[in-house]
């Protein structure tokens, strides 16, 4: 699940209105700058997290695809990739102060996309 919110806010904008960090929230009694146990999807924490969004959402099955299946399945270099809100982490091409394009994942109930935008930092 997304742990970070958009850097370039193209989703999410806040951290409290992720889910993950919802859970989070409920499972530890308080926000956690070290979210890297809930990260690992073979953590006993990650499946407590998943669990209790599960419940939240009142459902009976709830799995995650992870970051490297995703980026497997997209194609691209993960360099190429911004995962900051999975990952926590800027990808390198975007550290640059200068003008960069990046590919942007955009994940919807019906659909997959990648778009390029041009982000000036």
């Amino acid at each position: 699940p997304l742990m970070y919110p958009c850097r370039f806010n193209l989703s999410t904008r806040s951290i409290h209105e992720l889910a993950a960090r919802k859970a989070i929230r409920s499972l530890e009694g308080h926000d956690l700058k070290d979210v890297s146990e809930y990260t690992d999807h073979n953590s006993e924490k990650y499946k407590k997290m998943v669990e209790w969004i599960a419940r939240d959402l009142d459902v009976s099955t709830l799995r995650y695809q992870t970051a490297d299946d995703m980026i497997k399945a997209i194609g691209r270099p993960k360099e190429n990739l911004c995962l900051y809100c999975w990952t926590g982490e800027c990808p390198k091409s975007a550290r640059p102060k200068a003008a960069i394009t990046i590919d942007i994942v955009e994940v919807k109930p019906d659909a997959t996309r990648t778009k390029e935008i041009k982000v000036e930092l």
